[in-house]
């Protein structure tokens, strides 16, 4: 399982590299569960990283009258988003809230072909994911995803206590932000938090390369 640790600027992505993320994920969180960052940010975080990891990026809950998405884009390997939208050269992981409507979302990302599914939580204020639904529950989500031909991807509050019980269910990608920061979700991500991440995932230091590459 990777580990996706999501950064709002260039020092952010620093820490989490060094930190030892696995997957480095271009996210303001004061604009929501998926807030996209600027281009200029966008820019540092890609220019830090070096491609030293794979680099992705959240790009917002676009409806069909959203404006299209500023990038650059070149060198992101895969986008979150709730609704497809292309982006070229980018693959598409589409994302459902499991505080909100989350079962047909598997079924929407064959359709649009989708590398992949993430099942992540809205209300970043509220319960984490593995207080939402049951192990059970997202353990045959997992599956279907699997089944599917598709990624399967975890976020929403997860916490280190999380990241045994989302490999152990099959998870491909778990991933977090407020647990790689001093001073939550809000604050900088910190180089120590993310190595203690990065051992609770892979106490030998190595993971699997993604499937998306």
């Amino acid at each position: 399982m990777q580990l996706l640790v999501s950064v709002a600027d260039a020092a952010d992505a620093a820490a989490a590299v060094d930190g030892g993320a696995d997957i480095i994920d271009a996210k303001d969180p004061s604009r929501g569960p998926l807030g996209p960052v600027t281009a200029s940010a966008l820019v540092g975080i890609l220019a830090t990283v070096a491609g030293r990891r794979p680099v992705s990026a959240a790009l917002g809950d676009l409806g069909d009258g959203a404006d299209a998405p500023v990038g650059p884009f070149g060198g992101v390997a895969f986008v979150k988003l709730t609704t497809p939208r292309v982006i070229p050269g980018c693959a598409m992981i589409l994302a459902a809230y499991g505080d909100g409507r989350w079962e047909d979302v598997i079924g929407a990302a064959t359709r649009c072909g989708a590398r992949g599914v993430l099942l992540d939580t809205s209300d970043k204020s509220g319960p984490g994911l593995f207080r939402l639904l049951s192990d059970t529950m997202i353990g045959h989500w997992v599956e279907a995803a699997h089944n599917a031909g598709l990624i399967a991807a975890l976020a929403g509050r997860l916490t280190a206590d999380d990241l045994p019980r989302a490999l152990a269910l099959g998870a491909d990608i778990a991933g977090v932000r407020g647990a790689a920061c001093e001073g939550g979700r809000g604050g900088r991500v910190s180089v120590e938090r993310v190595r203690a991440l990065a051992g609770a995932i892979a106490p030998t230091g190595i993971s699997p390369m993604p499937a998306f590459l």
